[in-house]
């Protein structure tokens, strides 16, 4: 299970409109130690949650609490069972390649920390449980989900006039993309447009030039750019 670095990065801001912000939740007392929620298009779940009970636990295990909680406020869910949305709805579960089912030493295995205990027994300690840090099939869920490269590459076929463009439909996870074209900076027709994610597009007849080409999340997408995450450039000659 090869992985790469990512690009995702934690740091503690100095002023407000923190992408996510722990605090006290009193409705968590006596039901669970913590609670956070899926993401949300392009955006980290906000609210991560913590119990008043939290109190009755060391540094130790309030560093694994807060960890496998941000794991899901990225986009994680448990490494053993399914989850559902705040609503109740069962969430889409989709196996990152090169990770399996079961992984004893995941941080993000589902347990007693995570269900209705008020037992701090249940929570694990970091150093104890984790002496050697995430495992290999979290590592690889990180650099999958938030690669430092998109792996998005494009050709031109000048022989018929078209440009073949291709991409990693796994960099997504969604059944449709977003394709721009642009030519020294200006958007080219027709952009923005929506094509199945089965990793090929072709375009033709085109003019020789340069082009650029970007692939996005549909989620992702806004009027003034693309999230980072999900943003690849390929271009053709």
């Amino acid at each position: 299970m090869p992985y790469q670095v990512s690009n995702l990065n934690f740091s503690i801001p100095t002023n407000s409109g923190a992408d996510i912000v722990i605090q006290l939740n009193p409705t968590l007392s006596g039901v669970r130690y913590a609670s956070t929620y899926m993401p949300e298009g392009c955006a980290p779940s906000q609210e991560l949650g913590l119990a008043n009970m939290t109190s009755d636990l060391t540094i130790d295990q309030l560093r694994f609490l807060i960890t496998h909680e941000l794991g899901h406020s990225i986009g994680i869910m448990h490494t053993d069972a399914d989850e559902v949305d705040r609503f109740g709805n069962p969430l889409p579960r989709y196996l990152v390649p090169g990770t399996g089912n079961q992984d004893s030493q995941s941080v993000m295995n589902s347990g007693g920390f995570n269900g209705t205990t008020s037992d701090p027994e249940s929570v694990p300690a970091w150093s104890v449980k984790f002496p050697s840090g995430f495992s290999l099939g979290d590592k690889v869920a990180v650099s999958f989900l938030y690669p430092t490269t998109p792996t998005v590459t494009g050709v031109a076929n000048y022989g018929s006039e078209t440009i073949d463009f291709t991409w990693t439909p796994s960099v997504f996870c969604v059944p449709e993309v977003l394709i721009r074209i642009e030519k020294d900076g200006v958007a080219q027709s027709p952009t923005p447009f929506t094509t199945s994610n089965d990793g090929q597009h072709s375009f033709g007849p085109s003019a020789f030039g340069i082009y650029d080409f970007r692939v996005s999340d549909p989620q992702c997408w806004t009027l003034t750019g693309w999230h980072s995450k999900s943003e690849g450039i390929a271009r053709a000659l």
